[in-house]
């Protein structure tokens, strides 16, 4: 499952992305902290104070979002996972919704400058009054594996590297 993002500057689509892992939404070096306000499926969900935000798909669970403290997701769930980086608040904690849903991020941008990043690849700056959309992608990634080994195998040698 792959993610799509689309930023919108007054109402019209400027640009649209394709992602494997995840879509940050982080701010620079040496600036102060960032308000989001979160909707999914145009519900308002919270008022995140954080460092950052990141939006990853089951494949990208291991990678930044986990970094940030969010969960492992198997890749045979199709799902986003909604992960704050370094909240300032006691509830702001990741969320796992619907591969179905549409995340809406609305940054509350002052003089501060913020950075969309594309599976860590790709920046983009934004502005105070852009608009992120994130969804599943219509788009699937086909991998080749070279060895017969699962999931749960592979996250166990993962976790045991960076751990032992």
């Amino acid at each position: 499952m792959m993610l799509e993002a689309k930023i919108e500057k007054d109402n019209i689509q400027s640009e649209k992305f394709i992602a494997l892992n995840d879509i940050g939404i982080a701010r620079a070096p040496c600036s102060r902290i960032l308000r989001y306000k979160i909707f999914v499926n145009d519900n308002f969900v919270d008022l995140y104070s954080a460092d950052g935000l990141v939006i990853s798909s089951p494949t990208g669970s291991t990678a930044y979002s986990l970094s940030a403290g969010g969960p492992i997701v198997s890749p045979n769930v199709e799902a986003l996972i909604i992960t704050p980086i370094c909240s300032h608040t006691l509830h702001s904690r990741s969320i796992v919704i619907s591969s179905n849903d549409v995340v809406r991020i609305e940054t509350c941008i002052n003089d501060i400058e913020v950075m969309l990043s594309v599976d860590g690849q790709h920046g983009y700056k934004l502005e105070s009054s852009d608009v992120v959309t994130i969804k599943k992608s219509q788009h699937y990634a086909s991998l080749i594996k070279l060895k017969q080994r699962n999931f749960f195998e592979v996250l166990r040698e993962k976790i045991s590297e960076k751990w032992n």
